[in-house]
């Protein structure tokens, strides 16, 4: 078995949005600031939260050079 199915054995594959509010109520809070990975992840979410919960994009980082 690869090592990403061992993480994921036994776990749902639904997302329960009540639970994620729950333990991380800071996703929907609007009008925050934000620092993106570059990669197409971290661009992605970056538009979707700039959209729909007002974040503003304050910055990128370089995980190959912050570690």
């Amino acid at each position: 078995m690869a090592h990403t199915q061992e993480l994921l054995a036994g776990r749902v594959n639904e997302l329960n949005y009540q639970d994620v509010l729950t333990r991380f109520p800071w996703i929907v809070r609007g009008n925050m600031n934000c620092i993106l990975n570059p990669d197409s992840d971290g661009l992605l979410c970056g538009l979707f939260t700039s959209k729909y919960v007002g974040w503003k994009i304050a910055g990128y980082y370089d995980a190959r050079c912050c570690c």
